[in-house]
């Protein structure tokens, strides 16, 4: 044999020797003597292998003031956790975007998702001590944690407010009316909610036209009467804003688990000169959590104009089934109990006409953000043609609680066809509970959302 090829195989070596050369005849010696196969993989090492990998997908939430519990910034502090990495990201509970982003339902921006080989890769190095390689090769510090920063836009309830929860009463559902004081249209193009209490349960923005009616009043009118019947700051309401006032769209929301929310680039919602903010918290005890003062944050990210104004819009049958006096309910004792529904995109035409004033000739879906509370196990939506062709739209195989985002596609889902449906499928796991559950903000109950992000087309 006149040449010996040796290749590593993550493509970072490539060499040709001469097979004359002692070097390498000794090498060969040694491999053969050892049992070694030429064509077998290097030794995976923590710089060069395992730490681009942390870095790309880990390292923006586990630093120093992140938002997991335990830094894995240095070698010595992802050794000393390995067999915890391993299994949290082999069974895909880390990194914490539930939803199935393989390509196999849709492709999402900014999705932190392993791959199979990366998955691999992280359990070869731990299987084999692992061994630190060569700190040269050390990829460097992971970028700052994303904030908005000196440009955003900071707005703060008039003043705090302590949640009214207790033993008796966990839940607490509170509004609070924020002027932004915009003279002209401004588009959001990023939202931060910084809630300042462990007890946040989950928050939702909602722009408010002050001069539109509300029954026999003004939408001003009814707000400041909310205001005015309820003793402490804000006021009570469950759902959107309370009372009769008539929201004109929903701006932002933010659950467990959602970070900064970046709307797509030239996209965003607009907030028009005048109009007022309506911010509702869901305050959520949990074990013996005392309640303290809370004047939550929101940061918005402005631009005077987009290429693309988008509308959201909050769709969930199984909880409006509370409202309509024959509440659907799942049966206690199973471990997976489903709830399905649809809704034609006719039902999302009419809402965008009603905000826009105008009707759509379609939508292009940039996105969605499902919602369910902890019995929940198992999310699937998808968009069904008039001719029966589904197309997948998200899907969650392991649901969790403590995190929640929106997603934002690589490419939208276009839709023409009013006819089209929206069909989603929540899977809950009762097997915790001796009695029927039922729909309900609160959380002992459970909720099957989807929040739909839309761009139309006129």
């Amino acid at each position: 044999m006149s040449e010996l090829r040796i290749i590593i195989t993550n493509d970072r070596v490539s060499r040709r020797r001469s097979a004359g050369r002692v070097a390498v005849a000794v090498a060969l010696a040694a491999l053969v003597a050892c049992g070694g196969d030429d064509d077998g993989p290097r030794p995976v090492t923590y710089y060069e292998d395992v730490a681009p990998i942390l870095r790309s997908n880990c390292m923006s939430c586990h630093q120093e003031d992140g938002t997991a519990p335990f830094s894995l910034t240095s070698y010595e502090e992802v050794r000393d956790n390995a067999t915890a990495v391993v299994a949290m990201t082999a069974s895909r509970k880390m990194p914490p975007v539930p939803a199935a982003a393989d390509g196999s339902c849709q492709t999402f921006r900014d999705a932190q998702w392993l791959t199979t080989e990366q998955l691999d890769i992280i359990k070869r190095w731990a299987d084999a001590g692992s061994p630190p390689g060569d700190a040269a090769n050390d990829p460097g510090e992971p970028d700052a944690i994303s904030h908005l920063g000196n440009e955003a836009v900071t707005l703060q309830s008039a003043q705090a407010y302590t949640p009214n929860v207790s033993a008796t009463r966990q839940d607490d559902y509170r509004c609070f009316l924020i002027d932004p004081g915009l003279t002209t249209t401004q588009f959001v193009t990023a939202t931060e909610f910084i809630p300042a209490t462990e007890l946040a349960h989950h928050m939702a923005l909602f722009t408010v036209d002050p001069d539109q009616m509300a029954g026999p009043e003004t939408n001003r009118q009814a707000l400041a009467a909310l205001e005015a019947a309820d003793a402490a700051y804000g006021w009570e309401c469950y759902g959107s804003v309370g009372g009769l006032v008539q929201p004109q769209a929903q701006i932002g929301s933010w659950a467990p688990g959602t970070g900064l929310t970046e709307m797509p680039p030239d996209t965003g919602m607009a907030i028009k000169a005048g109009e007022l903010v309506v911010m509702q918290i869901h305050f959520r005890r949990h074990d013996d959590d005392s309640p303290a003062p809370d004047r939550s944050t929101i940061k918005f990210r402005f631009a005077p104009s987009v290429k693309l104004t988008a509308v959201t819009m909050f769709r969930d049958p199984f909880l409006v089934s509370l409202f309509e006096g024959n509440p659907s309910m799942l049966e206690p004792g199973r471990a997976a109990v489903p709830y399905h529904w649809e809704l034609p995109v006719s039902n999302l035409f009419d809402e965008v006409e009603q905000q826009q004033g105008r009707r759509p000739t379609g939508l292009s879906v940039i996105g969605m953000a499902p919602h369910m509370h902890e019995l929940g196990r198992r999310y699937e939506a998808a968009l069904v043609s008039p001719q029966g062709t589904s197309s997948c739209a998200i899907q969650i195989p392991s649901w969790d609680f403590a995190w929640q985002r929106s997603y934002f596609y690589q490419a939208a889902m276009t839709v023409t066809d009013p006819a089209t449906k929206v069909d989603v499928t929540c899977t809950y796991d009762t097997r915790g509970v001796t009695t029927p559950v039922y729909p309900g903000h609160d959380a002992g109950f459970e909720m099957c959302s989807l929040i739909v992000n839309v761009v139309p087309t006129f």
